[in-house]
């Protein structure tokens, strides 16, 4: 398999993202991990290109365990 041709990071704010998590689902994108929530949800859109729905909630937590 082809490795995804483009990976964004959109960082919003913690009361919009599931809003925006479900608007992309519904069009048709797949969720591949939420590990990482409330810091970010990795989805991908249907060619396999990903995006993380970041937020600021958590990103110390998980900044501390990546380290």
């Amino acid at each position: 398999p082809q490795r995804t041709r483009l990976h964004i990071a959109l960082t919003l704010p913690h009361d919009e993202l599931h809003t925006r998590l479900d608007l992309a689902l519904r069009a048709g994108g797949t969720l591949l991990s939420d590990a990482a929530a409330p810091s970010f949800w990795v989805l991908a859109d249907p060619e396999g290109n990903e995006v993380c729905l970041c937020t600021w909630q958590g990103r110390d937590e998980w900044d501390a365990a990546e380290s």
